[in-house]
Formats: structure tokens, sequence, C-alpha cells
């Protein structure tokens, strides 16, 4: 089934956008389909008139099955090849690169393709730069399964807005009684430190979809490119990626783990993404301007807040 309907906020038909990050009320959740759909479902308790009762979940997309990346993580001289030639390719053009290199570092270098004409060189780049210092946590031996946690975060949801403030949640609560105040606990990573603290394995830093989706959103976004954060959910478990938007070309990508694909459409390039780590066709995907928050929007779905 080729065709693909996106939804916004489970009723108008509209385009799948970020919502901004803030202490504000966010604006409803968007959320697409790959093919198959239970974002129209009601699920959870209702509450009754008048009455505010609190609710708490925990999101967390844990391990993909398939890292799909190379190379084999056990080849430690090919790992320190890879590495020294990005290296080198940093410094050639005119930039610092320290082993590895630091996050300031790597901003500077991507911003160096933010125009029309070099920016889809920046995917080349993010495949070269995560495949040389990362590893997937599904291709460390003996910790296939094992779910990397980043910095915890609380995201309070209530009558569909989102609130990174507690308070501001209560407030709204308080002026309109009568839906549930929901608090999604999440575990994504949110600043360098989250994914350069990770323990090495062979060279390489051990991580999950989650820090590769804020991978692509330092550096693609240093690129100039609008990255959208998106949680996905199907029958054989949940990722996360990003969705990829060059702004001048218009042209639509996504990026899973490492990797990047291309599509004529952001649903059909996440849809690529979501295949690649062994996840099936079926499934829906939420978006938000981070990870903490499309997990929430995933939840509140998933729980009829």
């Amino acid at each position: 089934m080729e065709t693909l309907t996106r939804t916004q906020g489970n009723v108008q038909v509209g385009n799948v956008s970020a919502m901004q990050r803030g202490s504000k009320a966010q604006p409803a959740s968007s959320v697409g389909e790959f093919v198959q759909s239970r974002a129209n479902q009601t699920l959870g308790a209702r509450t009754g008139a008048g009455q505010v009762i609190p609710r708490q979940e925990t999101a967390d997309a844990g391990p993909s099955r398939d890292a799909n990346a190379s190379p084999v993580a056990t080849d430690k001289k090919e790992i320190g090849r890879q590495q020294s030639e990005f290296e080198t390719k940093m410094k050639d053009a005119g930039f610092k690169a320290s082993h590895p290199p630091t996050q300031a570092e790597l901003k500077d270098y991507f911003a160096s393709f933010n125009s029309k004409d070099k920016r889809g060189k920046a995917l080349e780049e993010y495949e070269n730069y995560s495949t040389a210092y990362h590893v997937h946590t599904a291709e460390v031996k003996g910790k296939e399964t094992q779910d990397v946690k980043y910095s915890p975060e609380k995201t309070y949801v209530y009558k569909g807005q989102q609130y990174d403030s507690k308070a501001e949640a209560l407030k709204a609560a308080k002026a309109d009684p009568g839906g549930t105040l929901g608090t999604v606990t999440t575990a994504d990573a949110n600043k360098w430190s989250d994914i350069s603290s990770k323990p090495d394995y062979n060279g390489r830093k051990v991580q999950d979809c989650e820090g590769f989706a804020y991978m692509s959103q330092e550096l693609l976004g240093a690129a100039g490119y609008q990255v959208t954060h998106s949680s996905n959910k199907g029958n054989e478990g949940a990722h996360s990626m990003t969705a990829v938007k060059d702004p001048d070309s218009g042209k639509q990508y996504a990026t899973s783990n490492n990797r990047t694909f291309a599509g004529d459409t952001q649903d059909e390039a996440l849809r690529k993404g979501w295949k690649s780590v062994g996840t099936g066709d079926g499934g829906t995907y939420y978006t938000g301007d981070t990870q903490a928050h499309a997990q929430a929007a995933r939840v509140t779905a998933e729980q009829g807040w």
C-alpha cells in the first residue's frame, strides 16, 4: 500500500510539522501513518466533568532491533581508519578537529554546508561521522537488547496540549477542569554530553536510536536542514528517527540511527527509515521539535488524554 494518510491532531488533514519548545502550551501533536494506524483509537480512562485526574506514563523507544551500521563493531583498525579520515577532512577544510571532534567543532564543520549547493554533502558527512564514532547497542555483544538511558525529562499534557512546566499545566487545568493531567517521563539525549559520555566499545560510543536522533538535530540542523523528531510505533516495537527537510529544494529525508533516507514525501522517507531497522511496514509516527515531545505525543494518543 503506497498511499499514506497524514492527519493533524487525529482529526483534520494537514501537514506534519514540529512543535515549538517552551514552558507554554504546545500545539496538538502531529500524527502520520506509515500504513496502518491506531492513532484514532481511544485508550485509557475518560474523566468526569469538573475533575482533573493525574496520570503518569513512561515513554521510551527502546533499542531498535537492527542498527545496520558498518564497519563491524570489532574491527578496531577499520574504525580507527574511518575516524582518522573524518578528522583529516575537517582539518583539510580549515576546521579544528580534536579526537574525537567536539560538538562545537562538528557544528562549525557542518555549518560550512549550509548553502543550497553544498547542503547535500552534510547528509553524507552525517553518516560518516555517526558510523565512525558511534555504535548502536544492537551491535555490542551481550548488550544487543539494552536500552541506553540519556537525560531524564518530564512533559506534562492537558487536553491535548504539552507543557514543559508542571506549573503551567496545573494553571491550564485549573482554568479549564474536566480533563486528564498526564505526565510523560522520557530519557532522551538533549545535550551533547549525553552522547559523548557513553561508554566506548572498540573505539566508538555506545548509543541507541534516541542518541542518533539528537546527532541529526545538532549536525544536520547546523547545515540548515529543518529537523523534526519522530517517535514511531508499530506491532514490532518503537523507534526514534528524524524527518529532515532541505529548506531550499524542499527535498525530504529521514535519519534512522546512522543512516539517511530520501523520499518524495516526509512519510516515504520516514517509512524507509522505519523499515531499515526491521520493524515492518506498518506503524504510526508522532512528531515534535524534540524527541521528548514526539514521545509525549505518542503516549498522549495511545492513552487518549
